[in-house]
Parts: structure tokens; sequence; C-alpha cells
């Protein structure tokens, strides 16, 4: 299913933060931290979160979240 302008928005904005922390691999993204940094709330976070996933971008585990 493809992303809502907005969460397309939001995946690129996660990739910007990422790049822009300097986050090392495997660090553990907090879909509520980000929600705060971007001023989003959390449903279209997790949405492009599974995108990116989907593109090889992130991982998930399903107990622990994305990294």
């Amino acid at each position: 299913m493809p992303l809502s302008p907005l969460q397309a928005r939001i995946a690129r904005d996660i990739v910007s933060h990422v790049r822009r922390e300097r986050f090392d691999i495997g660090h553990h993204l907090v879909e509520s931290q980000l929600a705060a940094t971007l001023n989003v709330s959390r449903t279209p976070i997790k949405f492009a979160m599974g995108h990116l996933v989907e593109k090889g971008m992130l991982t998930y585990d399903r107990n622990r979240g994305f990294f």
C-alpha cells in the first residue's frame, strides 16, 4: 500500500533526522520520541517506519522495535 503524502514526508524526515543526529547502525528508534521530535502523532510514524523497513533502511524486531 502506498504511503500518503504525510507518511512519505515523515519517512523523509526520519531519514534526515537519523543522518543529522549521526546515529550509529543499530540505534534504537523510539516511535514516541520521533513523534515528539517531528511534531506528529505516532500513527504516521509507525507507517513511515514500516515503509523504511520494506526499503531496507531500518530493521524491526517484534518485541523490541525499530533499529
